[in-house]
């Protein structure tokens, strides 16, 4: 790296391949100074930092502004780690009701979790209350069909539509009309920047204690297991992929 824009903080990566970057890539912080730090919990800040944060914004973004207060917030894919930080960033806060939709064999972990008020599987989409309202879904898996599963489930009562993610990374995805509200691209450097630019830097050190209190959470879902060595790092790459 570079470091240009040096504080006590930390400092940016000014380095010429990176500049076309967002900046929030591009920005590194000092341990002794970030709010977000844990010497106990290393393990789980490399698996869950920079997804947490996605988790965290996504939350600001569903919770702050002129929007009505949801009642509800509907997820697919609720067993990834940025849908159960936004599970987690929503229920310490007080905020409204989460839905995690999953798939069967993840039932189990994702309602061990405890971050979820009510589990929903796959196979049973419609069975959405689709009387509450109003309603908020996040689509981590981009599949166009759970999509118009859940949008047509929740029907008038679904307000607002995020599109994040893709776990199902191998599914087609051609463009589809929706019932309900136009999905909205969400991304995390352009929110983040404007939050932090109407708000101010406060929000980094809130979603730095968040995230510390994410760290023990995990526990109930996720064991880390360390390793070290090529032959362990390659068999568990293996093991992973």
């Amino acid at each position: 790296v570079t470091p240009v824009r040096v504080d006590a903080s930390g400092f940016m990566d000014g380095a010429a391949h990176r500049q076309g970057r967002a900046p929030i890539y591009n920005t590194y912080y000092f341990t002794d100074t970030d709010p977000a730090y844990d010497a106990g919990y290393e393990p789980q800040q490399m698996l869950f930092r920079p997804l947490y944060a996605t988790g965290w914004w996504l939350a600001d973004t569903l919770t702050e502004g002129t929007h009505a207060p949801l009642a509800y917030v509907a997820m697919s894919s609720a067993s990834s780690k940025t849908a159960l930080a936004l599970a987690h960033a929503l229920k310490s806060n007080a905020g409204p009701k989460t839905i995690g939709v999953t798939s069967s064999r993840n039932k189990a972990c994702v309602e061990a979790s405890g971050l979820y008020d009510q589990t929903v599987t796959d196979d049973e989409i419609e069975t959405l209350d689709a009387s509450a309202s109003p309603g908020g879904y996040v689509d981590f898996m981009g599949s166009p069909e759970t999509n118009t599963r859940i949008h047509s489930a929740l029907g008038d009562g679904l307000k607002r539509s995020l599109i994040v993610g893709a776990t199902e990374w191998d599914t087609d995805r051609p463009p589809r009309a929706l019932p309900g509200p136009t999905p909205e691209f969400f991304f995390v450097p352009d929110v983040a920047a404007a939050r932090i630019k109407a708000v101010g830097p406060s929000l980094m050190q809130t979603m730095g204690e968040d995230l510390r209190a994410f760290y023990p959470a995990s526990g109930k879902f996720v064991t880390p297991i360390e390793a070290s060595g090529t032959t362990a790092i390659k068999r568990t790459w293996i093991a992973a992929v």
